[in-house]
């Protein structure tokens, strides 16, 4: 049996990566997917799956109707791209002819093309729909985007979609210089949804400071607008210090009521950089996990 899980609605939605889902009770079911737009360049510090291919995770079905679904644990299986025999075997994970729930994430620097599953006869699957509690867009550069990540279960917005059980917009992009980028987007596009929690990703450590000074205010004001909240933080290393004091000073100047500042610039002390760095520079899986824990706790505070 096969299902196609590119369906319309994951094609024109604003999530990066893309997330399938779908419940089944094979014990084994084949991926075929193919990717386009790779991006060109090397990525020694992104895991493959970021890049090109695709990140498998899964839960067991609610054994109990009146317990909190959002509570069971997605656990990681395997990572797959299209080089390598995509056939997931799950019978060391579930018992025969036992339902569970499968969620699949796409690449962030290419584009999933197809995505089709593969099941033996006489098994059952479906694709499973999506009933979310929260709406959050994310703006930001290469952290929000995940590059330093190994797969894209680890980028800090999956976690939060995962863990809140939240529908996640992302406009985010592979460029130093991206504050700019995410104007454009808002000129260019118009968002007739209404968000609970917008997260802005304020500065990155190489971002021209003009780009910062010329849009930094304008993204704020437009992302204050579509969100009932709006977290902005920021996290430069200690010889970029002075990039806080800049990007402070035109929140100060910004004329909101519903924006929250918070600083995760301790990433890069000497405390955590090994953990939650990449050589230094790019946040890594341990970083996000550490941003995720951040947000979430302000998030859960509103």
């Amino acid at each position: 049996m096969a299902l196609n899980l590119l369906t319309e609605e994951v094609k024109t939605n604003l999530s990066n990566p893309k997330v399938f889902k779908f419940k089944t009770d094979a014990q084994k079911f084949k991926i075929n997917f193919s990717v386009n737009n790779k991006s060109a360049g090397n990525y020694p510090h992104m895991g493959i799956s970021l890049r090109e291919g695709i990140m498998v995770l899964f839960r067991k079905v609610q054994e109990n109707p009146d317990d909190n679904s959002n509570e069971r644990t997605w656990y990681n299986v395997e990572a797959y791209t299209e080089r390598f025999d995509t056939t997931v075997y799950m019978h060391h994970l579930v018992h025969p002819d036992e339902e569970y729930e499968i969620m699949i994430y796409g690449p962030v620097l290419s584009q999933i093309e197809s995505m089709e599953i593969e099941t033996p006869e006489n098994t059952n699957i479906e694709i499973i729909e999506n009933s979310f509690d929260k709406k959050f867009l994310v703006c930001g550069g290469l952290t929000s985007l995940g590059i330093g990540c190994t797969t894209p279960a680890s980028i800090f917005p999956s976690i939060l979609c995962r863990k809140l059980n939240a529908s996640v917009d992302n406009i985010t992009f592979n460029d130093k210089n991206y504050l700019n980028h995410v104007h454009d987007y808002f000129k260019k596009n118009t968002i007739e949804k209404e968000y609970d929690v917008g997260i802005l990703e304020l500065e990155y450590s190489n971002q021209d400071d003009k780009i910062t000074k010329l849009y930094l205010q304008k993204d704020i004001e437009y992302m204050s607008k579509r969100c009932k909240h709006v977290i902005a933080w920021i996290c430069v290393p200690p010889y970029r210090e002075y990039k806080k004091d800049l990007v402070q000073d035109i929140i100060e100047d910004t004329p909101v009521d519903n924006l929250v500042f918070e600083d995760l610039s301790f990433l890069y002390d000497k405390e955590y950089s090994d953990i939650c760095t990449y050589s230094g520079n790019f946040i890594n899986d341990s970083g996000n996990m550490m941003i995720y824990r951040k947000l979430s706790e302000i998030i859960r505070g509103l």
